[in-house]
């Protein structure tokens, strides 16, 4: 099994895209890390973390949800 750790800093983010599957961090305009929910927990600890991301973008900063 292969891992990353990646650190990217909110203020390089360009958007966040959330579908039922995963988060997409956008750290260029074609280009984001796209963690999977199932890492995060149960279906109801992916909503806690959904808010928690949209409190810490930068204003400007999209959020969508597919």
């Amino acid at each position: 099994m292969r891992t990353l750790n990646a650190e990217r800093k909110w203020a390089g983010m360009n958007r966040v895209r959330e579908t039922s599957e995963m988060f997409l961090f956008y750290y260029s305009r074609r280009t984001a890390y796209f963690p999977p929910k199932r890492v995060v927990g149960p279906a109801h600890d992916s909503v806690g973390l959904a808010d928690w991301i949209r409190t810490r973008l930068p204003p400007g900063v999209a959020y969508i949800t597919a």
